[in-house]
């Protein structure tokens, strides 16, 4: 009997370096988990780990007796997904400890393409980093990514607000230098901004036609998140018309139906692929934080990377009046 059941897809990318990772320290067996719900876990594992393209919906949190941790490899779960599975005392972890600094250079990489500036290298000279002084850069959700990008724009001259459903964690504003803004606000103020919360039954969409009719007409928009965060029908029609300046979005394999938009054909738009497509570097990454987090719950340690579930701002919090944000992993 194993201790820890692989779900892997087709294809999958990271179950080779993920089987690496754990060699001489734990066994596994890889499972392909087909396209119904799983009732049954061979083996009676204490971890699962999901392979990308594998679902978390796909599991049965009933049918998980000796399951401590589901690990996700990629993939974003629904709030309710990770709710039942706490609810039956089961841990679930993602692994964005790990790429939230990919995913940030990146967002920065399409920052630069999409004002028409040079990137700036890992390492670059002062100068090349302070191609953003002056400008003002919005960061809608906090989280790992999100704080990632606010520490990657501090040395590059901008000014930096963020919106979220919660204030940020105890000194990280002050050491980043940020400032809290309402939605409303962060859209009309910012020079470029920059999305990263999960989708999700209040993300969808976040930005839409009234939303994006709040941005300056001089304004950039990166979304690193679900392409049904933005509304991308009323994204295409402001690019098109002129409305605001550039787009920059991210695509990934489980999102088809972007790779083929008449969004990717405007000469306002430019992409990156996502951190975990043929990227060699992002998916050893992904594979050894996953393998590391299942020998932590194996030798009876608290796991890394746990989603955590916000469904509405409560009341109190204040933002609860200006945002539509929910959930995301912090």
């Amino acid at each position: 009997m194993s201790e820890v059941t692989y779900l892997a897809a087709e294809a999958d990318p990271a179950v080779d370096q993920f089987l690496k990772q754990a060699a001489d320290r734990f066994e596994t067996d890889v499972v392909s988990p087909g396209s119904g719900v799983l009732d049954v876990l061979p083996g009676n594992p204490t971890a699962v780990v999901l392979g990308p393209g594998v679902s978390l919906a796909l599991l049965n949190p009933g049918s998980c007796q000796a399951v401590q941790l589901v690990q996700l490899t990629r993939c974003t779960p629904g709030a309710a997904d990770v709710e039942a599975f706490s609810e039956h005392g089961i841990a679930v972890a993602g692994v964005s400890p790990a790429l939230a600094p990919i995913v940030a250079e990146r967002t920065l990489n399409l920052v630069h393409a999409a004002l028409g500036l040079p990137t700036v290298e890992p390492g670059g000279s002062q100068s090349a980093n302070q191609r953003l002084a002056g400008k003002t850069v919005g960061i809608i959700g906090l989280g790992r990514v999100g704080e990632q990008v606010a520490r990657k724009l501090g040395n590059t001259g901008a000014r930096t607000i963020y919106c979220d459903v919660r204030t940020a964690p105890q000194g990280l504003a002050v050491e980043l230098g940020l400032r809290r803004s309402t939605l409303d606000l962060l859209l009309t103020k910012s020079d470029v901004v920059t999305v990263h919360v999960p989708w999700g039954p209040t993300t969808s969409p976040l930005i839409g036609p009234r939303e994006l009719s709040l941005l300056q007409p001089d304004a950039v928009l990166i979304n690193m998140s679900h392409n049904r965060v933005v509304d991308e029908e009323a994204l295409l029609d402001c690019l098109s018309s002129r409305s605001i300046r550039a787009a920059g979005l991210e695509t990934t394999a489980d999102e088809p139906a972007r790779e083929d938009s008449r969004l990717l054909a405007l000469d306002n738009v430019v992409t990156t692929p996502g951190a975990d497509q043929d990227d060699a570097g992002a998916i050893l990454a992904a594979a050894s934080f996953a393998a590391d987090n299942v020998w932590r719950v194996l030798n009876g340690q608290e796991p890394g990377g746990l989603m955590d579930v916000i469904d509405f701002p409560r009341a109190g919090d204040p933002a609860f009046w200006s945002s539509k944000m929910s959930p995301r992993t912090r």
